[in-house]
């Protein structure tokens, strides 16, 4: 665990402000605002890596189910004689097959919306362009 040091230092004093002249003032706060435009620019290009890796792994666990249910209707219908284990079986294999197609749905259809998004890292839209753009389509 990370060790307490106190309350952060401002990176410019008020005294220092008052004794630096207004050029270097000006020049200082420009180098900070690019730090933070940098800053910020990371941040969205990893939050747009991180909503990708979710939502893949969501696909993921859609495959997972839907496979789990499938090898349950194959497992139902081979290895029981009972006409009801059978038909469970049955129906298990369209519902497995249904839930793989949904989750490839949503896996594409949200992939899309995160790219529409994310466009580029200072040009991300408005609600209402998303809502707009998902409308079309």
């Amino acid at each position: 665990m990370a060790e307490y040091n106190g309350p952060r230092k401002p990176i410019l004093s008020f005294k220092d402000m008052l004794a630096m002249d207004r050029t270097k003032l000006a020049k200082k706060r420009n180098n900070l605002a690019k730090v933070n435009t940098n800053l910020a620019i990371e941040r969205t290009v990893l939050a747009k890596e991180r909503t990708l890796l979710a939502n893949e792994r969501t696909l993921l666990a859609y495959v997972r189910t839907s496979l789990t249910i499938l090898a349950a209707a194959v497992t139902l219908i081979q290895f029981f004689e009972n006409k009801a284990f059978v038909k469970i079986g049955w129906i298990f294999i369209p519902l497995g097959l249904i839930l793989l197609a949904i989750g490839t749905y949503r896996y594409f259809s949200s992939n899309k919306v995160i790219n529409l998004i994310y466009k580029t890292e200072s040009d991300i839209p408005t609600h209402s362009e998303v809502a707009n753009e998902l409308k079309n389509d």
